[in-house]
């Protein structure tokens, strides 16, 4: 792992004790980590105490996700930045469904919270969001990888239920020159609870280098900015990991 700088204190928590003790065996001991049991729908800290958040494709896990969103930016300085990254509703699931839609087969894939709908849940809690997507997509040219990884899927219904040769012929038609495209749809939304004048002047200046696709929407290479600090001091962390092992909330306060 990356050594924290030694002004950082970093907070690891999840919901789970497994998940931490997972977590303690991968990153071993280190002065400036502790480990906490933390659900985001009722965070122990006081108001405004951190001042950046970071919630990574965990959202649509999270049974209240207005409670959730509503508790990070309580405990979110007024100067914070809240970074989280959500999948798209276009991606591989509904491609697949969209495919082998004339067997019956549905996209189930939890959308609760997706780069569509994360917007508005978002804007009901940090006066300036906006979203950056990440550009990309799957080239497959064996069909026999695809068909293993099709039928592994949970979030599309009953697809265990089609033959592999059918499957196989569907999947072949949609090949072109012995290559099948598969669109992924990635992204992250960037939040503050209010904007700073030099927080504007630093988004304009990384906008002219990530050309905004809507009003809301940006390439990912404009986000780096927002996690420059303004003043020295000590850093405490907060991050909260999901029981898929991903980071789901990371908290920075002086």
């Amino acid at each position: 792992m990356k050594r924290i700088d030694k002004g950082v204190k970093l907070l690891l928590t999840d919901i789970s004790d497994g998940m931490l003790a997972a977590a303690k065996s991968a990153l071993g001991q280190s002065e400036n980590i502790s480990m906490k049991v933390v659900n985001i729908e009722n965070i122990p800290y006081e108001n405004d105490r951190f001042d950046t958040v970071t919630a990574n494709m965990m959202l649509y896990h999270v049974g209240d996700i207005d409670r959730a969103l509503s508790e990070a930016a309580r405990v979110l300085s007024k100067n914070g930045s809240f970074y989280c990254a959500a999948y798209g509703e276009n991606g591989i699931n509904s491609f697949i469904a969209d495919l082998l839609k004339d067997y019956g087969i549905v996209d189930a894939e939890n959308k609760s919270f997706t780069l569509q709908n994360g917007y508005m849940a978002l804007k009901k809690h940090f006066s300036d969001v906006k979203r950056f997507d990440y550009e990309d997509s799957l080239r497959v040219t064996d069909i026999n990888d695809l068909i293993a990884y099709i039928y592994s899927l949970q979030d599309i219904s009953s697809v265990t239920e089609i033959r592999k040769s059918d499957m196989k012929k569907a999947l072949e038609d949609r090949m072109k020159d012995c290559v099948i495209s598969i669109p992924k749809e990635y992204g992250m939304f960037v939040c503050k609870k209010q904007v700073l004048p030099y927080q504007r002047c630093a988004d304009s200046l990384f906008s002219r280098g990530a050309k905004a696709a809507s009003v809301s929407r940006h390439k990912p290479a404009s986000v780096s900015y927002a996690h420059q600090r303004r003043h020295t001091g000590t850093a405490i962390c907060f991050i909260l990991c999901s029981a898929a092992g991903t980071s789901l909330f990371a908290i920075c306060t002086p």
